[in-house]
């Protein structure tokens, strides 16, 4: 898979001739697929970039993106459990208190908003990451640095995401 153009959401980008994986590869394939051809190439390059576990609440409700971030971030280095609805996501925040929560603002049972004000109100030692669809612009605005890392528009770099996650978890 080309690096550069490598993004998480229901289907990925890849280039038809991309020297990692030879030729004849579909410009557009699901995102689990072009996950896994990621981790495998990455397999033979250098090393997971945490060398210890860090523990991460995924919450996101699409079953495809939610399967293919967990085995992604998993063979990464990363302990990642998993939240489809609010009050998944909510209930684990409070009983695994991860390093990471990676987390989707649109969600059946209510917002991922609402579990920012939780740990903002609850003084949870969780740092988040916000992957969505949504325009994200005023986020930085209603919450502290100390728990929204970063934002970023659906759909998401592996690379780039794991770069934030070894960030947090290293600080």
């Amino acid at each position: 898979m080309c690096h550069r153009c490598a993004t998480v959401g229901r289907v990925a980008h890849i280039e038809p001739r991309c020297p990692e994986l030879g030729v004849g590869i579909s410009r557009r394939m699901d995102v689990g697929v072009a996950l896994r051809l990621l981790a495998l190439s990455s397999m033979h390059a250098s090393p997971p970039m945490s060398t210890q576990t860090s523990v991460i609440l995924l919450v996101e409700d699409d079953p495809s993106l939610q399967d293919s971030l967990k085995t992604f971030l998993e063979e990464s280095g990363f302990e990642t459990h998993t939240a489809g609805s609010r009050s998944q996501g909510q209930a684990m925040l409070r009983s695994l208190r991860p390093a990471v929560c990676l987390l989707d603002l649109n969600l059946p049972d209510g917002s991922g908003l609402d579990l920012l004000k939780l740990i903002l109100r609850e003084g949870l030692p969780v740092r988040v990451i916000v992957m969505s669809a949504m325009p994200l612009q005023r986020l930085h605005e209603q919450f502290p640095s100390s728990i929204l890392a970063t934002t970023m528009t659906k759909p998401v770099s592996p690379q780039h995401l794991l770069e934030w996650v070894d960030r947090i978890t290293r600080s």
